[in-house]
C-alpha cells in the first residue's frame, strides 16, 4: 500500500473516530455525575423545591379563599419511581371500587393531614450506592417539623423517590410510616 494512502486513510479515521471518542467520554462524565451523590442532592433538592413551590401556591389559593388549581401536577408520576406509581394506582383503583377508610387522608409530600406553609430543611445525602441512595430532610408543615427518610432509585434516566420514611409525631402506636410498603400491604390485606 502506498505510505501517502495509508496517511490519508489514518487522517480520515482520526477526523471520524475523535469526536465520537470524544462524545463518549462526554456521555460517561455525563452518566458518572447523575450517579453521584452531589446529583442526588441536587435532585432530590429540584424534587423538593418543586414540591414547596406548588403547596404554598395551593395554601395561599385556599387561605385566601381562591379557586384551586384545575389540574395539579402529577407529582408523583414526575417525581417517583415505576414501582410506586404501580402501587399507587392499584391501592387508588381498589379504594375507589370499594369505598371505605383512604389511606391517604395524610399527604405524604407534606408529612400531614392539614396544610400550612411549607419548607424543608437539613436536606442531606445520608447513603449511596450503584443505583439507589437515601437522603434524609425535613418537612415543615406550619408548626410541624418531620424528619423525612427518602430512598431514591436510578431508573429512566435519573433518581425517583422509591419510598418515603416519615415519622408520625402525633401517634406513638405509628412512629413510622414507609408509604409505598403500606400501599402494597393495604392491597395485599384486600385481596387476601
Amino acid at each position: 500500500m502506498d505510505s501517502q494512502l495509508f496517511k490519508w486513510i489514518m487522517a480520515l479515521a482520526v477526523m471520524l473516530y475523535v469526536p465520537l471518542l470524544f462524545e463518549s467520554l462526554r456521555n460517561i462524565r455525563k452518566t458518572n455525575y447523575r450517579h453521584s451523590g452531589e446529583y442526588l442532592k441536587v435532585r432530590a433538592t429540584a424534587i423538593y423545591s418543586h414540591v414547596t413551590r406548588f403547596y404554598n401556591t395551593l395554601y395561599r389559593l385556599r387561605t385566601a379563599g381562591g379557586d384551586e388549581p384545575e389540574r395539579w401536577p402529577d407529582l408523583d408520576r414526575l417525581y417517583c419511581s415505576n414501582a410506586w406509581n404501580q402501587a399507587l394506582q392499584r391501592v387508588q383503583q381498589m379504594e375507589e371500587e370499594n369505598g371505605g377508610e383512604s389511606l391517604f387522608d395524610w399527604s405524604y409530600w407534606t408529612c400531614s393531614d392539614s396544610m400550612g406553609p411549607l419548607s424543608v430543611s437539613h436536606l442531606e445525602v445520608i447513603d449511596h450506592t450503584g443505583d439507589q441512595g437515601t437522603v434524609s430532610l425535613t418537612v415543615h408543615n406550619g408548626q410541624m417539623a418531620v424528619p423525612v427518610l427518602l430512598t431514591l432509585v436510578y431508573e429512566r434516566n435519573d433518581w425517583y423517590i422509591h419510598e418515603i420514611t416519615n415519622s408520625w409525631t402525633h401517634d406513638p402506636r405509628y412512629p413510622y410510616r414507609e408509604w409505598r410498603q403500606t400501599m402494597e400491604q393495604r392491597f395485599k390485606d384486600a385481596i387476601a
